[in-house]
């Protein structure tokens, strides 16, 4: 006798996120798969803020989550919260920014986050900088 499991991977039907009842929460135990889509999620967030210019890989690089074969670059994601380290536009609101990017991530983290201004992107069309 044999079994068609390829055609339904194990997975199937199991949805990544939050949960009702007793054992509501961020997970504890990682769950594959779950890193790399909230990543992107966070990262999509993020870039689609107008005053963030880019996503920042913090001092040494090690503001990121790590994937089989990539990694993406300015968000930490962990069991209990969320960083992310941006770049942002010359000029804008650093305080609205940062309120900005912590809406946008928290509707799809559904967890706090943490947002790191790192740098300032230099003005567009030669202005000088003061």
């Amino acid at each position: 006798m044999t079994s068609d499991s390829s055609t339904t991977p194990p997975t199937a039907g199991l949805t990544a996120g939050p949960t009702t009842g007793p054992t509501a929460g961020p997970t504890t135990v990682p769950t594959p798969g779950l890193a790399d889509t909230l990543a992107d999620r966070v990262a999509a967030a993020v870039t689609a803020v107008p005053a963030v210019a880019a996503m920042h890989p913090g001092r040494f690089g090690e503001v990121a989550t790590y994937l089989p074969g990539r990694r993406v670059t300015g968000v930490q994601v962990r069991d209990d919260e969320v960083e992310v380290d941006v770049v942002v536009r010359w000029g804008v609101n650093l305080p609205a920014t940062a309120d900005a990017v912590r809406t946008a991530v928290a509707r799809v983290a559904q967890r706090p986050v943490y947002v790191v201004i790192q740098d300032v992107a230099a003005p567009v069309g030669g202005t000088s900088v003061p």
